[in-house]
């Protein structure tokens, strides 16, 4: 019944925008720009659209799942010429995932170890990076977990975890992207979430109400 969009279609969607192409100016002068990549449960995605993004730093949290959209999207950017900063809680798996995106890098590739469901991590990670690339020119959120059950059954603790991971780390690290990237009069934030936020099933929660939320935070900021 829905269409599946994977990370291919969100990048052409990118490149073919008016906001992509032209310099933020006029109504949108010291706006930030926010895109939306919504995907179905399960879907591999596979990103083979060329984007123009030479000499940009991008920064791609949540990166670790080798094979699916958030290495498939750090790994066309790469590949395109760009920078990339990737952001993840585990070492191991980091290490492996930037190897595998060094094979088709054009640019700097590096890896920080991050909890983007902790406030103190965020900041440090940004500022080390910021620090080691001179800037941030594309940021994409795109961290989280499946983490649902019946309602009664979801306790505050798995609501807290579930809000500060996908919803609190994407709010946090555009509050430390946005005023750069109004400085410079360019930028682009792209949040990542699902289907689910749109049309929930039962049981889903908390994961459908954060992404619901991180469809509206994508709102706010556009």
């Amino acid at each position: 019944v829905y269409p599946r969009i994977g990370a291919k279609e969100t990048l052409e969607a990118i490149r073919d925008s008016a906001h992509y192409k032209s310099p933020l100016e006029g109504e949108n002068r010291g706006r930030g720009v926010a895109l939306g990549y919504w995907f179905n449960v399960g879907l591999q995605s596979s990103v083979t659209a060329s984007v123009n993004v030479n000499g940009t730093v991008h920064l791609v949290e949540g990166s670790t799942d080798i094979g699916g959209s958030r290495t498939s999207i750090a790994m066309q950017f790469a590949e395109s010429g760009a920078d990339v900063a990737i952001v993840a809680r585990r070492l191991e798996v980091l290490e492996e995932t930037k190897s595998e995106i060094e094979k088709v890098a054009k640019g700097q590739v590096a890896a920080y170890v991050c909890d983007v469901s902790d406030s103190t991590q965020i900041e440090k990670a940004f500022g080390t990076i910021e620090a080691e690339f001179g800037k941030v020119d594309i940021l994409v959120n795109n961290a989280g977990s499946s983490m649902h059950g019946p309602f009664e059954e979801v306790s505050d603790e798995m609501w807290h975890a579930d809000l500060d991971l996908k919803l609190f780390g994407a709010i946090r690290f555009c509050r430390l992207a946005l005023p750069p990237m109004k400085e410079r009069r360019w930028g682009r934030i792209i949040n990542v979430v699902t289907i689910g936020g749109k049309v929930p099933s039962p049981e889903r929660a908390p994961t459908v109400v954060t992404r619901a939320a991180g469809m509206a935070l994508t709102k706010v900021l556009a």
